[in-house]
């Protein structure tokens, strides 16, 4: 396979494993796929639009999704982030290429990992967000044959700065976990209390009632959090794109996972608390001392 099946952007197979494709596609990333989700995909003319949110949820996650015919549909009806989320994605890629304040980056409107970084669907929309930057004084942008140079002016550092700050006055820790029954008792007296204990307001979304479509509360729930808690037991894809989220909005991630359960070869890296389900006091001490540590106690 020559392109990919999500996105139809060239791309490499790099491994077939069974019924499993392991693409690298510039847009979607490196990820998983079922046979017969490809075949699927391929076979069907979905919206652009749906297609880019599948995209952007698979590039999110880091890989941690594995595309099949029971999720692809569902992950295609993700919320698209507003003009000015898609914005400030750009500015902030444009930052991590600028080697210093008044240096130009030059940039191809046609470059798909760029479109993807900033959750833009095509060039077209690439430009109105570069063009919105320039009017608001943020970047500047000159036209240099089929590239553009854009430089970020003072003003936009300083809205980059803004853009780093996490929620320093929110009391709130969100928590990302497996929504199963055999999980319930491990939020309600040990997750929950632990965020207590360090001085925060626990937050699972299925456990506040809301009007507003799942994604959308929770992404905005992430959005006003201190710190979101990341428990991969279960491997639950919606975990790893959450903490992607936060992680991407700079917010503090703490990784907790049941013994016995593998974590995602992407978040390896990170301290991870493993737990165990015969000594669930050490693990809300264990939680509430890493909380306690990296941000200190709450005021709540």
């Amino acid at each position: 396979m020559d392109f990919c099946p999500i996105c139809n952007c060239d791309t490499k197979l790099l491994a077939r494993s069974g019924d499993y494709l392991h693409i690298d596609c510039p847009r979607c990333g490196q990820f998983k796929i079922t046979q017969n989700a490809a075949l699927d995909l391929v076979g069907n003319a979905y919206p652009r639009k749906k297609r880019i949110a599948l995209s952007n949820a698979v590039r999110e996650s880091g890989g941690a999704i594995i595309v099949a015919t029971h999720n692809y549909k569902e992950l295609m009806e993700s919320r698209g982030i507003s003009f000015i989320e898609k914005a400030n994605n750009f500015i902030v890629e444009i930052e991590k290429a600028t080697g210093f304040a008044g240096n130009s980056v030059s940039i191809s409107l046609d470059d798909v990992s760029l479109q993807a970084s900033s959750h833009v669907g095509n060039d077209i929309e690439l430009l109105q967000i570069i063009s919105f930057l320039e009017s608001e004084g943020l970047i500047h942008n000159v036209r240099d044959r089929s590239y553009r140079k854009i430089t970020i002016q003072p003003k936009g550092w300083i809205h980059i700065d803004g853009l780093k700050k996490p929620n320093s006055e929110s009391m709130q820790g969100f928590v990302a976990m497996w929504f199963s029954d055999e999980m319930f008792n491990v939020y309600t007296d040990v997750m929950s209390e632990a965020i207590r204990d360090a001085g925060y307001l626990p937050h699972r979304v299925d456990q506040k009632e809301h009007a507003h479509r799942i994604d959308d509360e929770i992404i905005s729930q992430i959005r006003r959090s201190r710190f979101v808690v990341a428990d991969a037991t279960g491997h639950r894809g919606g975990v790893y794109y959450e903490a992607g989220f936060a992680m991407g909005l700079g917010l503090p991630v703490f990784w907790t996972c049941r013994q016995g359960d593998e974590l995602h070869f992407d978040v390896r890296q990170y301290n991870c608390i493993f737990w165990n389900s015969n000594d669930l006091p050490q693990f809300r001490l264990a939680l509430s001392r890493r909380i306690e540590a990296v941000l200190g106690r709450g005021k709540s």
